[in-house]
């Protein structure tokens, strides 16, 4: 009786171990946005890096030579007068060293990454330091938006990378464009993304205008609307607000294309993007912060030249 009583404790024991070996996640529990790997195409070009991966996540394509030919006419003076008289310069020479291949301000000017990301639809709000845990745990897990940090290097200059995930347990997913044309995912403690022997964390740069998480909070607009009979290519939804108002609206859309919709009537405070999401794209209209939420039935209209195929989306007779 004994013996069975220890043989039974012993497989307890066992089954006990092999649960925690197979159930113990290695990492805390985390939310990872799909950022992907861009690797810079020049020595300097981290911060055209890290802005095309931005904005490839939120589903805008930019070149890293087009992004960097836009620091370098945009700047106040510009960089240089070639790049502001040919706008494919830095593509046609991109290592050049006075006017494309340069190291980039983060924000407060004219051609930095805060500016460039602008120029491609998206805003941003730049901050010296580094950031809280909260305030990361807030960016990515509850509002699905990267954030961009800008190391300063030991032994002098600086580097950028993009955060894209953190766990429970206080470790940084993040990607970083080096080594030149190949960058890569990282994963590191908080502690050590702040401060290390050969880098400490300066700058911080938080997406303002981007998408929520998808959730019960977020509402799929189904067509509603329809195309103006005066103006073909317009197109309206009469949003319907919920308690409290309504802070972003996602709508299903066949073109991901964002150079495609104009003329966009929204709300004061009111962004627009598109991007991918399982596989579908949508339009989504959202205001960061739920500063100005629908509070009563409002319309959001846009141009499309593509009105055949708007006709699936629309099924409103009333649209004008």
């Amino acid at each position: 009786m004994k013996d069975s009583k220890r043989v039974a404790l012993l497989l307890t024991l066992a089954l006990m171990v092999f649960v925690f070996i197979i159930l113990a996640p290695g990492r805390g529990a985390a939310k990872f946005l799909s950022v992907p790997v861009v690797g810079q195409e020049q020595t300097n070009w981290c911060w055209a890096a890290c802005t095309e991966a931005v904005l490839d996540y939120y589903a805008i394509s930019a070149e890293q030579c087009d992004i960097a030919n836009a620091a370098c006419s945009d700047h106040s003076p510009s960089w240089c007068s070639s790049c502001v008289s040919d706008p494919d310069y830095c593509c046609n020479n991109p290592g050049h060293a006075t006017c494309c291949n340069k190291s980039n301000c983060m924000y407060g000017a004219p051609g930095c990454l805060a500016d460039l990301l602008a120029t491609w639809g998206l805003g941003s709000a730049g901050y010296a330091g580094v950031l809280s845990l909260s305030t990361i745990r807030n960016d990515i897990n509850v509002n699905c938006r990267p954030i961009i940090i800008n190391w300063y290097w030991t032994a002098g200059g600086g580097h950028y990378i993009v955060g894209r995930g953190v766990t429970s347990d206080n470790m940084i997913y993040y990607m970083n464009p080096l080594p030149v044309g190949s960058g890569g995912y990282h994963i590191a403690s908080y502690n050590w993304v702040v401060d290390s022997s050969d880098h400490s964390w300066e700058f911080s740069l938080r997406m303002v205008s981007g998408h929520y998480c998808p959730g019960p909070d977020v509402v799929v607009c189904e067509p509603q609307g329809g195309s103006n009979p005066n103006h073909p290519t317009t197109y309206w939804y009469d949003v319907t607000p919920t308690t409290g108002g309504r802070c972003d609206v996602h709508l299903e859309t066949f073109d991901p294309n964002s150079n495609n919709y104009t003329n966009w009537v929204l709300p004061n405070g009111w962004f627009h993007y598109i991007f991918n999401y399982d596989g579908k794209y949508w339009i989504c209209m959202s205001n960061p912060g739920c500063a100005h939420p629908i509070t009563t039935t409002t319309r959001l209209q846009f141009d499309n030249p593509y009105g055949a195929r708007w006709g699936m989306w629309v099924t409103g007779t009333s649209g004008g």
